[in-house]
């Protein structure tokens, strides 16, 4: 039987519960960015998808834990990103 070959997008569907440009999406269309700031609003959203992270766990969804903890990863990497950039500006 031959494996179907990985394409980007069914690896961030697998990584993530969507691709990675809805995962760019999700962080530039941020109503807490529009609220805070986009640092903290960037921020807030990661902390908001790991609450629902916890809530699933509660109720036995491990594979959606698991996305929803790499969208988590995912935004507070790109936070990250954003301020390595910005000290090495400076």
């Amino acid at each position: 039987m031959r494996t179907p070959a990985i394409t980007k997008g069914s690896t961030d569907t697998q990584m993530f519960g969507c691709t990675e440009m809805e995962m760019h999406s999700m962080i530039e269309h941020n109503s807490y960015a529009h609220l805070l700031g986009k640092d903290a609003g960037d921020l807030l959203l990661a902390m908001s998808i790991l609450s629902d992270a916890q809530e699933l766990l509660a109720h036995g969804g491990t594979d959606k834990v698991r996305q929803y903890m790499n969208r988590s990863k995912f935004i507070l990497s790109e936070c990250m990103d954003r301020l390595d950039n910005r000290s090495k500006r400076l």
